[in-house]
């Protein structure tokens, strides 16, 4: 069962990343996500989902080692870029990679906010997507993000160690118009 992704509840943006049967945009039974993410030791590493779309973090090749790289996978509603890309429909019914900015440059962790993306690559920048009404992405402006941009005033200066929080590890969260980062300590 490890790596597999289960989902339940609303679908009206297909943020199940699953159809559902009958005529209903609800399901109260817990079913595993269509595509890979479903299916025994997919690689899947870490979740998050805002108000109506969902991200997996995924370890190449189902790689449980740790050396290999992260993808972020996404579903669910797009209309505000929220998936990173102009490239695709205002939602998306079931797993697709996302790629652009994080293609190039890597993935150590991800976070979704109320309608957005959030990304550590693999410079140590924070990189966002999505809606941007309050300028909660730091951006430097308020409309909202079409594809990964690197934030204003922040770039993470210590080593990274993993995913989980050990000393000098990223912690992000994002809010409904906000957003923060900071660097684990244990001293």
């Amino acid at each position: 069962e490890f790596g597999r992704v289960y989902t339940m509840g609303d679908n009206k943006y297909n943020q199940l990343g699953r159809e559902l049967q009958g005529n209903t945009s609800r399901d109260q039974q817990m079913e595993l996500v269509e595509g890979f993410l479903g299916q025994k030791r997919s690689g899947c590493v870490d979740i998050d989902c805002g108000w109506s779309h969902c991200i997996a973090v995924v370890r190449d090749e189902g790689d449980m080692g740790g050396d290999s790289e992260l993808q972020l996978f996404g579903w669910g509603r797009n209309d505000k870029s929220q998936l990173a890309s102009v490239n695709i429909q205002n939602t998306i019914s079931t797993p697709q990679q996302l790629k652009g900015h994080i293609a190039e440059h890597g993935i150590k962790e991800a976070c979704c906010g109320a309608e957005s993306i959030s990304v550590l690559d693999g410079r140590n920048d924070i990189v966002s997507s999505g809606w941007n009404e309050h300028g909660n992405l730091a951006v430097g402006h308020s409309t909202d993000v079409k594809d990964f941009t690197k934030i204003k005033g922040a770039r993470i200066c210590s080593p990274f160690h993993s995913t989980y929080k050990e000393d000098g590890s990223v912690l992000m969260a994002s809010g409904g118009g906000h957003f923060f980062a900071t660097i684990v300590s244990t001293d």
